[in-house]
């Protein structure tokens, strides 16, 4: 039964039946492989699927290697030339399109483009650096960059595609037929790549011509496709003549190899291997099976005629096409052909079947005849998938051994001879043992191991083995016995695996996560677990220990002066002295920064002893570190403090006891550093209450627990000037704080500043306030200004910014200033006073005479009052000393023309000195406590100003 016409003239097959009947042979390979090349509309097809339409094996036969062999190198010769003909052809595009294109268009398709060439470029050099490279692996690769180029480069037609400008649009057109015409040269030896780089490039082009839709853009796109076509049948010519100019070479060797079979050892062969045969006489287009051809199809013998009807119905249909194209390739080439393909038989199963055939010409070179043979290859195929899974299972990263059941080698793989340097030729024949032994075990552990893998089968563990060269390692050992049927152990396996590196590694986190990198101390944690274990230890033996807290006084300023690795450096020989200062079962660890941790055991079981034992090592400790330090050539002076904290019978726990260690040592920081304190209850206490404090202050300003209190500022005659304002806390729990146990923590923990511009702006609101009431609009008001933020950078803007969104009259806020303020950078504060006092802000000196007050500084700021501190005050008239000091201040004063004001006034006999000496403007209880502005306005009330003369 024959085929449509339409089907037959599709793959170069005949309508006439496909096998005529003629005697069987086993046919030459090497045929097919000639005629896989010379039908050109399938050649790229077949060469696609070489690999995977053949058995394994094809792939390293002598065809696929010489044309490979001469593929490969020829292609990757022209990657250079290419590379600079894509290059120059880009930039030209680029410039000429640059005229008419956006920047960015342009330098989208440049940067594809140039990644495009540099991985062919990257290619080129990692495969001249191959020292054997695999061509199949290589050609891949180098088909890869081929269609990423011409990707890149049919971007160009969509990226760099002038809309209105022809001469631009033929340009590019021209570009791009001149680029494809050179990889018609360059890359004719390889059917695939010349598609890959050609059809995206063309097809890019084509598009975007088609999608113009003019006349002129539809017939430069047929010319394109024209081209297209003409260069495509002038590349399918050299590219078959190149191959099969490779490929015949080796023709002769592959026929002579097939026309040692016979017709006899053919018929053995098919009755042992299920081998059917079959014979199609093309002038006649008769086909003949033999008996097992017909079983092969799942038939009985000679149940049908065969035809290529049936021949073709037993094919798989996703098969059909590849069948059909390679037997009519290997007809017109004259080559033999090797085709796996899947036959469905009629109860529906499917079977892998191997079809091998060979064309047959006459005198003249007509071809009359096709022979060949089928074979059922399922099992093998199988097999064959099995055998290679367990080849790359064997040679895995693990080293395999094979022994027998003496336990000497048979085999081992590539890991094996990697991991102990042993090669296979040395390891075969001796004793798995004595390859593996090392000094690390001794006897009785391998005979255990031995009598383990006997009675049980197997054996796992870790054991230490001994390479080549005689350098002992760890490795993770499996010994597996192997049994027969018959249950009889035949042979052992042994996998194992080199685990230094895993070693080294949990060596590695075991000392990051419990030593310091740095000094190579325990750590915090490995201290706290040592801690815990002195506290057991203790318990135990009722011993006493202690926990000394060590920090390094004034360790910043080193590390800011000299840098970090000069702090590093002082770290590091910091340990090494505590080290030395301490017994073995001490512990010196490190916290972190600059602070350390000793922990001492074995004291005494006497308090007193215990404690004086701990404090000679404290001294120890500290004499140690006091001693000169010599840092990359100078001399370096550090000093510490300690805190020591004593513990016995586990009564307290391991952060309790950090705790009480850390408020000695900041004790001894208190006391003025480079001291030992013992922890006091007491000072734990009122720290407890010192950082209860501090956590509530960084939550009072938000909660709104802070106001303003005002004390009355008044001349001698009664007159009421105005009043400083003075900042209060009234904290939920313990009710209104007093300002000497809150102000010196905010200036501590920095929050000063912030609450000292709440204070600033809230007095400045009330100015306002007061403003607005004539009978209140004179009044000044004080404000106490901190350092630290008189001296921030944007100090005079935010204070400005205050006035401004206030609106108040600058002249009526005054801010009192501290001599330790002015003098700790006199150029930046005369600087921030003119510029206050150009907006009309007053100043007045706070707390004067208590520091180095002169006249020197004096005549330098641009003051308007000083105010005589309450303690001079407090003594007049009792102190001859203070009268004087209190005489030459208001002295001082009058001779700069600066008024003078004098607080902490409480008694009318003080008051009548001041006025006697010359002061007549007051602040104390004598006129008024610091009261809440309710009952300061109250007061105001009562006693209306009086006017002053």
């Amino acid at each position: 039964m024959g085929v449509s016409r339409p089907f037959a003239g599709k793959y170069g097959l005949s309508s006439a039946p496909l096998f005529p009947p003629q005697n069987h042979s086993l046919l030459p390979q090497t045929l097919i492989n000639r005629l896989l090349f010379r039908y050109a509309p399938f050649r790229l097809l077949t060469a696609c699927r070489t690999v995977n339409t053949h058995p394994k094996n094809v792939r390293t036969t002598a065809e696929t290697a010489a044309l490979r062999s001469q593929q490969v190198p020829i292609l990757y010769a022209s990657i250079p030339v290419s590379l600079l003909g894509n290059a120059l052809i880009a930039l030209i595009l680029a410039g000429i399109q640059s005229q008419v294109l956006a920047a960015s268009a342009l330098l989208i398709w440049l940067t594809v483009l140039g990644v495009a060439l540099a991985f062919r470029w990257l290619l080129l050099l990692r495969y001249r650096k191959a020292s054997q490279p695999e061509p199949d692996l290589w050609l891949r690769r180098f088909r890869l960059s081929m269609l990423a180029t011409g990707v890149a480069w049919g971007l160009a037609s969509i990226l760099t595609f002038p809309v209105n400008t022809l001469p631009h649009q033929a340009f590019l057109a021209f570009a791009i037929a001149g680029l494809t015409a050179g990889a018609n040269t360059t890359l004719s030896v390889d059917r695939q790549s010349l598609l890959a780089f050609t059809l995206p490039t063309l097809i890019g082009l084509i598009t975007r011509l088609l999608t113009a839709g003019t006349t002129m853009h539809i017939a430069m796109a047929a010319m394109v496709m024209l081209y297209l076509l003409f260069t495509d049948m002038i590349a399918r010519r050299t590219h078959a003549a190149i191959v099969e100019n490779i490929l015949l070479r080796h023709a002769g060797t592959l026929r002579e190899q097939a026309l040692r079979s016979s017709m006899e050892r053919m018929k053995q062969a098919q009755q042992i291997a299920h081998l059917g045969s079959f014979e199609w006489d093309l002038r006649n287009n008769t086909l003949q099976w033999s008996d097992e051809h017909f079983r092969l199809w799942g038939l009985p013998p000679h149940s049908t005629t065969p035809s290529q009807a049936l021949f073709l119905r037993g094919i798989h249909p996703d098969d059909t096409d590849k069948v059909a194209q390679t037997i009519g390739n290997a007809r017109r080439s004259r080559q033999r052909y090797t085709l796996n393909h899947r036959v469905v038989w009629p109860d529906g199963s499917e079977r892998y079947m191997q079809n091998r055939g060979e064309v047959v010409t006459d005198t003249v070179g007509n071809a009359v005849a096709i022979k060949g043979t089928v074979q059922d290859i399922t099992e093998r195929r199988q097999t064959e998938e099995d055998l290679r899974i367990a080849a790359i299972a064997f040679e895995s990263l693990e080293g395999i051994v094979i022994t027998d059941t003496q336990k000497l080698i048979l085999k081992v793989n590539r890991a094996f001879t990697h991991i102990t340097g042993y090669s296979s030729a040395e390891a075969i024949g001796n004793p798995l043992g004595a390859l593996l032994k090392s000094s690390y075990h001794d006897s009785d552990f391998y005979r255990q191991l031995w009598q383990t893998l006997d009675n049980e089968g197997s054996w796992q563990g870790e054991i230490w083995s001994s390479r080549k060269n005689g350098e002992a390692f760890p490795a993770a050992l499996n010994l597996t016995s192997v049994t027969a049927k018959d249950g009889v152990t035949s042979h052992y396996v042994a996998t194992f695996f080199d685990i230094t590196e895993q070693k080294k590694s949990a060596a590695l986190i075991h000392n990051l996560a419990f030593y310091d990198p740095l000094t190579e101390l325990p750590n915090r944690r490995q201290m706290q677990d040592k801690l815990q274990f002195a506290l057991l230890a203790g318990l135990k033996h009722h011993q006493h220990g202690a926990l000394l807290f060590i920090d390094l006084d004034k360790f910043k300023e080193l590390n800011d002066t000299k840098g970090h690795h000069i702090g590093d450096l002082l770290l590091v020989e910091i340990a090494k002295r505590m080290k030395r200062c301490v017994g073995n079962d001490d512990t010196v660890s490190r916290q972190g920064g600059d602070e350390f941790v000793v922990i001492l055991t074995h004291l005494s079981d006497d308090f007193d002893e215990a404690t004086a034992q701990a404090e000679q090592v404290a001294e120890k400790i500290r004499d140690a570190i006091n001693q000169p330090f010599n840092l990359q050539g100078q001399d370096h002076y550090s000093s510490t403090s300690i805190g020591i904290s004593l513990f016995r019978h586990n009564e307290f726990s391991v952060d309790e006891l950090l705790l009480r260690a850390d408020t000695a040592m900041y004790q001894a920081k208190r006391c003025g550093r480079n001291t030992i304190r013992f922890f006091d209850p007491t000072t734990h206490a009122a720290m407890e209450v010192r950082i209860g404090l501090e956590a509530d202050l960084r939550t009072a300003l938000l909660n709104n627990e802070f106001s303003l209190y005002y004390q009355i500022q008044t001349l001698d005659s009664g007159y009421i000037t105005g009043a400083e304002a003075l900042l209060r806390w009234h904290h939920p729990e313990q009710g209104l704080i007093a300002p000497v146990k809150f102000i010196p923590l905010t200036e501590e923990i920095g929050l000063i500043t912030e609450i000292g511009y709440w204070t600033l702006e809230t007095a400045c609101i009330q100015l306002k306030a007061w403003a607005d009431n004539p009978a209140t609009a004179h009044l000044q008001l004080s404000v106490n200004v901190s350092p630290r933020q008189f001296h921030q950078d944007q100090f005079v803007e935010k204070v400005s910014a205050i006035i401004t969104n206030t609106g108040i009259d600058a002249s009526k806020l005054k801010l009192e200033l501290t001599e330790s303020l002015v003098l700790d950078d006199m150029n930046d504060t005369i600087k921030k006073m003119n510029r206050l006092k150009k907006m009309g802000v007053q100043f007045s000196l706070d707390d004067f005479g208590t520091g180095y007050s002169s006249l020197s500084y004096l005549t330098q700021l641009p003051l308007d009052q000083l105010k005589i501190d309450k303690s001079f005050v407090h003594n007049l008239t009792l102190k001859n000393a203070d009268n004087v000091i209190v005489q030459t201040i208001i002295g001082m004063a009058i001779t700069l023309g600066l008024d003078v004001i004098a607080e902490g006034v409480e008694t009318a006999e003080q008051a009548a000195f001041l006025k006697a000496n010359y002061c007549y403007h007051y602040q104390g209880y004598l006129f008024g406590k610091p009261v809440p502005l309710a009952e300061f306005e109250a007061a105001l009330a009562d006693m209306p100003p009086i006017k002053q003369d």
